[in-house]
């Protein structure tokens, strides 16, 4: 686990994916190493194991859980697994609750994460996560709703200095991302970048360039995050039904027309 901590330092630093794939939880965990950071983020969707699950929720909707461990005895088998000692009851129902999702959510593999942490400190990058863990935990956490129309039109470098022909293409591309949906956005995306995902996780800007000539061709570089567009579009449907038709066929190249 160190070696895979250090290879996604090594390519977050070179301008590659991270590793978005945990929990909140746990990347409070990663970057602090504290349990209390963990458990303060801990929720139910944090448990790995069905059985652990299924006990949880049964504790939080029982109003007498003294009941439970008679008519659960799968619940006593839980606890003991995760260490507790204390008999259930309504006044402690909550901590065995924190003591159950942290068990099975980071102790199973606290050891394993530990390693990841090690691997993490490589180039300085765990430093930098503890002195600013909200701007690394998109790297870490898996975050559905994190692609926008904004975020994408601001990633989008237009040029200063364009002409007529070169402005009224470029207004039907702002016009077409905010019409675009999410999955659409994706596309788009996975046509300039390679990733259906924003470049460097927003830091680094897609380049607009216009054909020169009377090329009717759109074409997207991934290894330079540029598209290029011809300035040859006088309406916004047909420019909408090219592009779209580019991106719904777009192969696996590095290069792509």
């Amino acid at each position: 686990m160190k070696m895979i901590g250090t290879i996604i330092v090594h390519s977050v630093v070179q301008g590659g994916p991270g590793f978005p794939f945990f929990s909140p939880a746990v990347f409070s965990y990663l970057w602090s190493g504290s349990v209390d950071a963990a458990v303060q983020r801990l929720n139910i969707d944090d448990c790995a194991s069905p059985q652990c699950k299924e006990i949880v929720l049964k504790i939080m909707n029982t109003q007498d859980v003294t009941s439970l461990l008679k008519d659960s005895p799968e619940c006593m088998d839980v606890m003991a697994e995760c260490g507790l000692t204390t008999t259930l009851t309504n006044d402690n129902k909550t901590s065995c609750i924190q003591a159950i999702l942290f068990h099975d959510a980071i102790g199973k593999t606290k050891a394993s994460l530990d390693q990841l942490r090690e691997g993490l400190g490589c180039l300085g990058f765990l430093d930098k996560m503890r002195k600013y863990p909200s701007l690394f935990e998109e790297l870490f956490v898996f975050q559905e709703s994190s692609l926008s129309v904004s975020k994408v039109l601001g990633a989008i470098n237009i040029p200063g200095t364009m002409d007529e022909c070169e402005h009224q293409v470029a207004s039907f591309l702002t016009d077409f991302i905010l019409e675009s949906s999410l999955d659409t956005l994706k596309k788009f995306l996975t046509f300039v970048t390679g990733r259906p995902c924003l470049p460097s996780f927003g830091l680094q800007k897609m380049d607009l360039k216009f054909a020169d000539g009377e090329s009717g061709s759109i074409f997207a570089s991934t290894c330079l995050c540029e598209i290029t567009l011809p300035k040859t579009f006088k309406r916004k449907d047909d420019f909408f039904m090219s592009l779209e038709a580019v991106i719904d066929t777009n192969g696996k190249s590095f290069n792509c027309f």
